[in-house]
């Protein structure tokens, strides 16, 4: 089984290229932006002082943010062919949101301003992910080969600054945050439109999209995924030092999984071809199950870092196999309102309810038993994807994909 791609000049194949060399940037800067910020996050909230509800409420707001308007962004992207000046304004937007945060210590003007950055970084990976998508049917890198950029950024400054915050947490990490959005608002300025004014109802996107049961079933299991996933990215730190471990070593322990993404998403497209979709997301589940027993059962920090290495074989797989089909299932007509629609209910509803759950579980238990409980969710999600996958049909997930 192979997947065809149309025939392209070799004009439009050397633009695809230098297209990918920017889109490669830009993951990396914005990524890189993540790793100075969300690892630490939790442990700057506890620093100044905040109660677990309020950290599950600051957590969370990203993902509020998505839920709310993240199909809004790009139903309109895709409808004025805008995406390129969306990236760039709400990118400048957040950096200023960061500089203001870094100044703030109480609890209300620091959620109010929290929520308003949380908005403006709403598009972002989905906009990249949509142009990294579309490169590739115009001769530009597959999307595991530009999102690993991301994955590199992500490692190189989770890394640096799990370092430099070794004597403790600081406002540092806002800095470095909004240096990284305007980098990669610079590097937009490279990109060229995504596509042309789609002449059509609003909300017409979100109609198509929602008539694909395939995609829903991914949309479903993007949002079980992401209640566990959650969790884990937001208050490992917590369960590091609950653990006795320092920043530095939190530092390691992420830098450690994203270091792990980058042979999953650099070889992603032949994974795909390979295993195919559906099979995919099955071992991707399986491994998010092993990776949280790790941190439920072992009462030390190996056993974190050793879950961590399990990063690629669960969340790189997932991420190549569901922005993929979000594509595939959808068409690049509304590529962003598919990404968006993913983004909701992974990274917008599924990060909400975990942020929440988790705020609401270490002020009452500890972490080690909130990841067993995320343990018993992964089984779950398992076999609500296992029986609806069966009901839509296995071959509904590579409808690209043709016999040789």
């Amino acid at each position: 089984m192979r997947f065809t791609r149309a025939r392209v000049s070799p004009a439009t194949i050397a633009q695809a290229r230098s297209e990918s060399v920017s889109i490669a940037a830009g993951y990396f800067w914005y990524y890189g932006g993540v790793g100075t910020f969300s690892p630490f996050a939790a442990i700057y909230y506890r620093h100044l002082g905040f109660e677990g509800i309020q950290l599950g409420l600051l957590t969370a707001m990203p993902a509020i943010g998505i839920a709310l308007t993240g199909p809004i962004w790009g139903i309109f992207a895709d409808s004025f062919g805008i995406h390129r000046q969306i990236l760039r304004v709400v990118l400048l937007i957040a950096a200023v949101m960061s500089l203001t945060l870094s100044q703030i210590t109480s609890f209300g003007p620091f959620l109010l301003v929290m929520a308003l950055m949380a908005l403006a970084l709403v598009p972002v990976p989905s906009l990249w992910d949509s142009y990294a998508v579309s490169a590739v049917e115009r001769g530009g890198a597959p999307y595991g080969v530009l999102r690993i950029f991301g994955s590199a950024g992500y490692t190189v400054f989770v890394t640096i600054m799990g370092r430099l915050l070794v004597g403790g947490v600081s406002n540092l990490i806002f800095f470095a945050y909004a240096t990284s959005h305007v980098i990669a608002c610079l590097v937009s300025f490279r990109l060229p439109p995504l596509g042309d004014r789609v002449s059509r109802r609003f909300w017409d996107g979100i109609s198509l999209v929602l008539q694909k049961r395939s995609f829903l079933l991914v949309l479903f299991t993007a949002f079980l995924i992401a209640i566990g996933y959650s969790m884990l990215g937001m208050y490992l730190s917590v369960h590091v030092a609950s653990l006795g471990g320092s920043t530095s070593v939190a530092g390691i322990a992420y830098a450690i999984s994203a270091m792990s993404e980058l042979p999953i998403i650099g070889f992603g497209s032949r994974i795909l071809r390979r295993l195919g979709a559906r099979n995919v997301i099955m071992v991707s589940i399986c491994m998010y199950t092993v990776r949280f027993a790790l941190l439920g059962f072992s009462g030390s920090t190996i056993g974190v870092i050793a879950a961590q290495t399990l990063h690629g074989a669960s969340f790189g797989m997932f991420l190549i196999a569901s922005v993929t089909l979000a594509y595939r299932l959808v068409g690049r007509e509304n590529a962003a309102t598919a990404q968006a629609m993913l983004a909701m209910m992974g990274v917008g509803l599924g990060n909400i309810v975990g942020s929440l759950l988790g705020g609401v579980m270490i002020d009452l238990t500890t972490t080690s038993i909130m990841y067993r409980c995320v343990m018993l969710l992964m089984i779950v999600t398992m076999g609500v994807f296992v029986i609806g996958s069966r009901l839509v049909g296995r071959d509904a997930f590579d409808p690209d994909y043709q016999s040789a």
